[in-house]
């Protein structure tokens, strides 16, 4: 009767151990997904939680399980061990990019981070890849692209990696609104432009500042105040701009910089409309009187 070799012991234990596990993930992780339609920030860190533990459990389970065999061939496998490093540098440059992020803690599921030029919220994060969400910075805030992008961790050595949290509730908004410069006074306009500034952006200004001082607090980083600075220009066709850097929020501000200058657009055409309406009258006055005088 032959002997089963002793690595079968190990090779079938290894099989029913990973299949346990990953089974156990597997139901984990349904569950959770059963509590809601639309999983929140706190579920979908805790599937992160779940997935990234079953590999570290397989890991040190199979350690343990093939611990006499790899003892055994410990010394013959040098040279096996340089050829799979070589091979497979990608892969443990993944993996020692995510034990980085695990001890630096950079960010975490549902944070906006920036990494290597890719601006997104951070969907799901495993041993190999950061997954994220892509957001498209436009001039009047930040737009989804539905786009899911799949960033490898050895990323992190190599890019600069910005979490941009702060972003995600606030943003400095910067909004131009140009006229014509034969229109009106600037000195007349620039404060109406200010009034409707401060129209759309005082009643938010308190619950801004809150948000700039507790940034401030925990960030040690001195900000700017949440008060709207505002300046005037000319363009290069000679127009004058009406320019001013809000603080507001980030889900709100294309609608703002949309009613700031809509606004203020119609108070300069109102005002147009007006004086054309006295030359207009004093024209007509004009030509009145010089039919009298003729009469």
């Amino acid at each position: 009767m032959e002997t089963i070799p002793g690595w079968a012991y190990e090779l079938v234990t290894s099989a029913i151990f990973i299949a346990g596990v990953f089974v156990a993930r597997t139901l984990l992780i349904r569950v959770i997904r059963r509590q809601s339609e639309i999983l929140s920030k706190e579920q979908r860190r805790w599937i992160n939680r779940i997935r990234n533990g079953a590999w570290v459990l397989v890991l040190i389970g199979l350690m343990m399980i093939w611990s006499t065999q790899i003892h055994t061939f410990a010394l013959s496998i040098t040279a096996f061990a340089v050829a799979l490093v070589v091979a497979t540098k990608e892969m443990i440059l993944c993996l020692m990019g995510s034990l980085f992020r695990v001890s630096t803690q950079p960010y975490k599921v549902g944070d906006w981070v920036i990494i290597d030029n890719v601006r997104g919220e951070v969907m799901d994060i495993d041993a190999f890849t950061t997954k994220v969400q892509e957001i498209e910075a436009g001039q009047t805030g930040y737009q989804f692209t539905g786009k899911v992008i799949a960033i490898p961790n050895g990323k992190l050595f190599t890019a600069t990696v910005e979490n941009a949290n702060f972003s995600k509730n606030y943003m400095f908004q910067d909004l131009s609104v140009t006229v014509p410069a034969n229109t009106d006074d600037p000195a007349i306009l620039l404060p109406l432009f200010r009034e409707v500034i401060e129209k759309h952006t005082a009643p938010g200004r308190e619950d801004a500042q809150k948000y700039i001082r507790r940034v401030e607090r925990k960030s040690g980083v001195d900000l700017p105040d949440a008060d709207p600075q505002i300046s005037l220009k000319t363009s290069d066709l000679g127009h004058v701009a009406y320019k001013a850097k809000i603080f507001t929020q980030t889900k709100t501000a294309s609608d703002v910089a949309a009613l700031i200058t809509a606004d203020f657009l119609s108070l300069v055409y109102q005002r147009k409309q007006i004086a054309e309406d006295v030359k207009t009258a004093e024209q007509n006055a004009n030509v009145a009187k010089a039919g009298e005088k003729t009469a």
